[in-house]
């Protein structure tokens, strides 16, 4: 009995021991009351579930002692009085709403003994959505700014403990050294991945690479717009939102599609809303002009006057690039009845309203001489509508009748040329 007695003994004192220990240990880690999230935004239910998962998550950091409090709504010095009145060291206090079309999560850690914010910090987002994912992102900033508390004299965090931090934030052992020569390199990157939570380490590091302003990137991140799209933005040397606010914004043009506008080249709203709806892309030509093979034009083997019928095909959507690409045929009307067809390819260059033009091409007439000859076309579209062109053939066969209004018709004697090479036209052409 005695032995029994004893053994008794020593299995209490062991319980009381591990109590104690565990007691001790607890009590290094502070008691931080968790308030309900407080919203407009959610539902009662979403609200509830929203801070059961916060009060799970903080619970499996392993490094606050969690309590409960199930009211929210109460304000910061209300929620400091409970703290203080449950004993708690910190209290949590989080909120989500609704600000213009973004989604504000915001959480704060008050520090009870001195009533001041020991960490805050927001999420904006653009799909309510995605409020675990930020609740995530906060949950892992809480515990970079808690789990690690070694600082030197100074208050300053040593180079060991800021590696620490960016090894918790997903910094790979390639990443730490150039992170570490970046001066309050921590508070930037939490100032940029408060308002999207999938900027990473890599993208913070790329963006000091680049010497990009952190002030102007959060300019585009608080007008809502997404890290991913702020980065081409930045990359095709857009570094303000000056040119979308005063010109596309107010058309109701967002800023993806400007930033196509920009690529594209088109310098206004008006322009661009034209172009989503389409150019037209296939254009008819009528014109009138005049042909001869020689100038002066009274020493021409042949001159006269044409009437012009064409069909273009623009290769390029966009029409008020630099550049823009068509593919060309019709037919021109010698005297207005003899028909000589032809095939070209164009190219523009210029700026709206004044493009220049060059062509290449070839022609043929199979009715009368049987003509067949390769040449150029050059010049001018004003407005999209109107163009001014100048053709000279310098290539081609020698046809078997003649084209000349006195000789017309009739098959050339010896070896004299019914059409001196090259020969030219002029013509006015309207664009339908």
């Amino acid at each position: 009995m005695n032995r029994m007695a004893i053994a008794g003994w020593l299995l209490v004192g062991c319980w009381l021991a591990a109590g104690e220990l565990l007691g001790q240990e607890s009590k290094t880690r502070p008691d931080l009351l968790i308030m309900d999230v407080v919203s407009e935004t959610l539902t009662v239910a979403e609200s509830k579930l929203l801070t059961e998962v916060l009060r799970t998550e903080i619970f499996k950091l392993d490094i606050f002692n969690v309590k409960a409090e199930l009211a929210g709504g109460e304000g910061d010095q209300t929620a400091v009085q409970i703290a203080i009145n449950m004993g708690a060291d910190n209290v949590l206090v989080s909120s989500v709403e609704t600000v213009f079309e973004s989604v504000v999560l915001n959480l704060r850690i008050i520090d009870v003994g001195t009533s001041l914010i020991a960490f805050t910090d927001n999420v904006f987002l653009d799909d309510r959505g995605k409020l675990f994912e930020a609740l995530s992102e906060l949950i892992s900033k809480i515990r970079v700014f808690f789990v690690i508390v070694d600082v030197g004299e100074d208050g300053v965090l040593s180079e060991s403990n800021i590696t620490q931090r960016w090894e918790l934030l997903g910094a790979s052992d390639d990443e730490i050294p150039d992170l570490l020569k970046i001066e309050n390199g921590l508070s930037e990157f939490f100032s940029l991945k408060q308002y999207d939570v999938s900027f990473t380490v890599l993208d913070f590091l790329q963006v000091k690479k680049a010497n990009w302003e952190i002030e102007s990137i959060h300019a585009f991140l608080l007008s809502g717009i997404r890290y991913r799209t702020v980065e081409e933005a930045f990359r095709l040397g857009i570094v303000n939102l000056d040119a979308y606010r005063n010109e596309f914004d107010p058309a109701g043009v967002s800023f993806d599609d400007y930033l196509d506008a920009y690529k594209l080249e088109i310098p206004t709203a008006e322009e661009y809303l034209r172009y989503q709806e389409g150019y037209e892309r296939i254009r008819i030509g009528l014109g009138i002009g005049f042909v001869a093979d020689g100038i002066p034009v009274g020493t021409a083997n042949f001159n006269a006057p044409i009437l012009h019928a064409s069909i273009e095909y623009f290769i390029s959507e966009y029409q008020r690039k630099t550049w823009k690409y068509g593919i060309e045929t019709g037919f021109s009307l010698f005297y207005g009845i003899v028909p000589v067809y032809y095939l070209q390819a164009n190219a523009y260059v210029g700026n709206y309203p004044l493009m220049g033009k060059i062509a290449v091409g070839g022609i043929a007439e199979v009715f009368v001489g049987g003509t067949v000859a390769l040449g150029l076309r050059a010049g001018v579209e004003f407005f999209e509508s109107f163009e001014f062109v100048i053709t000279a053939m310098v290539l081609g066969n020698q046809p078997s009748r003649y084209y000349s209004i006195d000789r017309w018709g009739e098959e050339p004697t010896g070896s004299e040329d019914v059409i001196n090479y090259p020969f030219y036209a002029v013509e006015f052409v309207y664009k339908l």
